[in-house]
């Protein structure tokens, strides 16, 4: 199998887990202040180069997933959100993060995201939590879409 074939295999099992994560928000949860969502964009390149110390802990998270030599940070972008209140992020390859919270009850929050034309769906994060959202081609490598919560 192929440099392409193991990476849409890969992206699929990244992409299968965090829609694993996908919740239906519960009846009487409450609904209360803001919540901090960081969209984290880098790029995974077999092209040498270093790993980027802005992308430590994803590095963490996807050096068993994917095969790459280097990995940089393209853009990092915090939003402080209430219920409803939608922060949108554009991405190099034109496609827009958007990010709602739909449900926010102290311990996690449901979340709505939506990256245009690649995925939309809703995840309940945990604080502190990091979810890989996808991954598509880019300038030669590929680029990663990450979100991180703070509540």
């Amino acid at each position: 199998m192929g440099a392409r074939g193991r990476f849409a295999r890969g992206a699929w099992a990244l992409l299968s887990c965090s829609l694993a994560l996908i919740l239906v928000p519960t009846p009487g949860a409450a609904a209360s202040g803001k919540v901090t969502l960081e969209v984290i964009v880098a790029q995974l390149s077999s092209e040498p180069g270093s790993i980027d110390p802005g992308a430590a802990r994803l590095h963490k998270e996807l050096k068993d997933q994917f095969r790459y030599t280097s990995i940089s940070v393209l853009s990092k972008k915090r939003f402080e959100l209430s219920l409803d209140d939608v922060g949108r992020h554009e991405l190099p390859t034109g496609r827009t993060v958007m990010l709602k919270p739909i449900v926010i009850d102290g311990a996690s929050a449901l979340i709505s995201v939506d990256v245009t034309g690649l995925i939309q769906t809703d995840l309940r994060l945990e604080n502190d939590q990091l979810v890989i959202i996808g991954a598509e081609s880019h300038q030669g490598g590929k680029l990663v879409i990450a979100i991180l919560i703070h509540l």
